[in-house]
């Protein structure tokens, strides 16, 4: 059943003259939370013109996004600004005396419902994307099926048992009888308890996860620069946060006495810095240069023209040009100014016994004399085996009639 509408200044007075006639603000404490509240709003509201930016140009230069997706990393963004506005309305307005009672009723319902949902959507960007990516990065197939597996199921758990205390604390701030009740009431708080450990549970598991990547990143140089050194400040801005909600919620239920004002206060400073933290690290982490190792095979621009197949590099060093690749001789040349090659000629040149070389040249180097014949060393185009060939027969009668003359001198 709806609660009853009441409270509210009358229709004609302004909010000033409410505040006024209410003292608002009179508190100094008070004052000190909606301004802590206040200086992480504008701190999520920085981080998300930056997210914004940072994921435009990495779109533009063909590389992965990475975490930083909207509807990734965006809606995480979008559901804790909405609970900061949220707690920083209700909180002036309850201080001016505006708000009836089903406003507040509705407002509070409102932010039971973005805290808890941007609590659990961290985990769930640590485990499932962060996690994930960075044993992709690191190359580790095994272990990242095993931690999104495990984490499926512990994350499911935690989700299920936050949704249960979500609908159990609507119903009893909307006064419905059959909840509203004592038993009802234990019933959130044993609940919340769960929740908030389980909670604590699940952030290590997720940590665990970090540092196994982080592990097997450190051995991979240029795969983690700007990557793993925001790794540790992750770690411990979740844990410090899950901590922080163990600590509160059960001093509040056993010891209230040793919750002060002024300790409630620095608590609630202290563990919405660990949150913006957790959300900041992940920034740092998507924004690292090693995440350019994921660029999809689609963002890849070519280098090259891809209708021409690549150019060769002679194994002598010169410029670039085919060599035994190419059936054409007119190819297979040694000319480093990449003239035009000449026609190919016969072994040798009719009478002369000069040894085609290959290049274009006549040379009668290398020559050998071996058992009555002449043979070659090896004239042969770059880049193919030397093969011999018979000199013509007047070349090697002229050289006996020579070799007899000397003799006789």
């Amino acid at each position: 059943m709806a609660p009853r509408r009441g409270g509210g200044g009358g229709s004609g007075s302004s909010v000033d003259n409410q505040c006024n006639r209410y003292g608002a603000f009179s508190s100094d404490i008070y004052k000190a939370q909606i301004g802590i509240a206040g200086g992480i709003l504008l701190l999520f509201l920085i981080l998300a013109c930056c997210t914004s930016s940072r994921s435009g140009n990495r779109k533009k230069a063909g590389q992965e996004k990475s975490i930083l997706r909207w509807y990734q990393y965006g809606i995480g963004l979008f559901l804790v600004i909405a609970w900061f506005i949220l707690l920083i309305v209700r909180a002036v307005l309850d201080q001016c005396g505006v708000l009836n009672s089903f406003d507040s009723t509705a407002i509070g319902t409102a932010m039971i419902v973005t805290q808890r949902l941007t609590e659990v959507y961290l985990l769930g960007l640590i485990l499932f994307v962060a996690v994930n990516r960075l044993f992709q990065l690191a190359g580790s197939t095994s272990l990242k099926r095993t931690m999104v597996v495990l984490g499926a199921i512990f994350f499911s758990i935690v989700f299920i048992l936050v949704l249960a205390w979500i609908i159990l604390a609507c119903l009893i701030i909307w006064g419905v009888e059959s909840v509203d009740t004592r038993s009802g009431g234990r019933a959130r708080d044993r609940l919340q308890q769960a929740y908030v450990v389980l909670y604590l549970l699940l952030a290590i598991f997720a940590v665990i996860g970090l540092v196994l990547a982080w592990i097997r990143l450190a051995k991979k140089t240029e795969r983690k620069q700007g990557v793993t050194g925001w790794i540790p400040v992750l770690i411990i801005c979740i844990l410090g946060f899950s901590f922080y909600n163990v600590i509160e919620l059960f001093l509040e239920a056993y010891d209230p006495r040793s919750l002060t004002a002024i300790g409630v206060t620095v608590g609630f400073g202290i563990s919405l810095l660990f949150f913006f933290g957790a959300f900041f690290s992940l920034f740092m982490i998507a924004s690292g240069r090693g995440w350019d190792f994921l660029r999809l095979p689609q963002d890849i621009q070519p280098e090259y023209n891809m209708g021409a197949p690549p150019p060769m590099t002679s194994p002598y060093a010169q410029s670039p040009y085919d060599t035994m690749q190419s059936p054409d001789a007119n190819k297979r040349m040694s000319y480093a100014s990449h003239g035009t090659a000449p026609a190919p000629a016969p072994p040798y040149m009719g009478g002369t016994g000069m040894a085609y070389s290959g290049n274009g040249v006549y040379e009668p180097q290398g020559q050998t004399y071996d058992n009555g014949r002449w043979a070659s060393s090896g004239y042969a185009p770059v880049g193919q085996a030397p093969t011999g060939y018979s000199a013509p027969i007047g070349a090697a009668s002229r050289d006996v009639e020579n070799s007899e003359l000397m003799g006789r001198r």
